[in-house]
């Protein structure tokens, strides 16, 4: 036997039933009194939850559910019948258009496998547009915006990739946990800053502690042209400047590279130094004979 309360004020017509009907314990039906529209409208919870079902209109169309203060003119929430809900907007164009404000999105447990933020373009998470993965250890198979880690794909990293038409996204950057970055390469291999391309820029300042002043103190050991000559003969190169082959396999740092020229720069300035001293004295010594030659020949004739 249904436990039943009516209370019909205009329109409005509320029935509380026993917990035995229809598995809910609470039933709020609105509408006119004809049995068609009264079963099509209302408020009530189920077995499933809470529902709420908008009106129909004399046609038979949807009516959209709207949020809001009596007498404002205006909606805080509006659900049209296609599903797209709107904030600040009466006329929402997306499933969630907000107008007139900021969204915040908290998710407190982003520990939890699978804690993501995916915002997709309508062809699934393998076609997302953006995606804000905090996935504590599940596999990022694709790349379309950002994905931050950690998970099996990037490892405790930020990554951020492209849109293709016919992939489902290429890597392009990554920002380590380490703080390091890596344009067009997965390994930054412990740099800052690690660029797997051409850069060009107007300006690069490198900063290093060892500029080698040092080869110009009294106690350094100049090697000799002859030294020199033996290691280009042996080696192929200069010493203390790296091979070609160890330049392909391993590249140059661009600091201690200028460092070590820059070395070989003084060097050859000392000994530059050191042949115009023996070159004026030679010349001097020519002199001389040149004064005595003539003195000679003075004497003779």
């Amino acid at each position: 036997m249904k436990n039943k309360i009516f209370l019909i004020t205009g329109l409005l017509l509320v029935n509380i039933f026993s917990a035995k009907a229809q598995n809910s314990p609470l039933f709020i039906w609105g509408g006119g009194l004809d049995g068609t529209t009264y079963q099509k409208t209302g408020i009530y919870s189920e077995l499933y939850g809470l529902l709420i079902e908008a009106p129909l209109d004399a046609s038979g169309s949807k009516l959209p559910i709207q949020f809001g203060w009596r007498g404002a003119g205006s909606y805080a929430l509006k659900i049209l019948s296609n599903g797209n809900i709107g904030v600040g907007t009466s006329n929402p164009g997306h499933k969630l258009d907000v107008q007139g404000g900021t969204a915040n999105v908290n998710l407190d447990n982003i520990s939890a496998l699978g804690g993501q933020l995916t915002i997709s373009n309508g062809y699934g998470n393998l076609d997302g547009a953006v995606r804000l993965n905090l996935n504590n250890g599940g596999a990022v198979s694709w790349i379309k915006g950002i994905v931050t880690g950690p998970n099996t794909n990037t490892g405790s990293a930020m990554v951020f990739g492209v849109p293709s038409e016919t992939t489902d996204g290429i890597e392009r950057m990554r920002i380590t946990s380490s703080g390091d970055v890596g344009i067009g390469t997965i390994d930054p291999k412990g740099y800052k800053l690690a660029v797997n391309g051409k850069i060009r820029t107007q300006e690069i300042k490198v900063e290093t502690a060892n500029w080698p002043d040092y080869v110009f103190n009294n106690d350094y050991q100049l090697p000799s042209l002859q030294q020199t000559e033996q290691h280009i003969k042996e080696k192929r190169h200069l010493p203390g400047i790296p091979s070609a082959a160890e330049v392909k396999a391993n590249g140059i740092d661009l600091g201690e590279m200028n460092a070590k020229l820059l070395q070989k720069i003084e060097e050859l300035t000392l000994h530059l130094i050191e042949k115009e001293k023996e070159i004026v004295k030679t010349n001097n010594r020519v002199e001389e004979l040149a004064l005595k030659l003539e003195e000679l020949t003075h004497k003779l004739n």
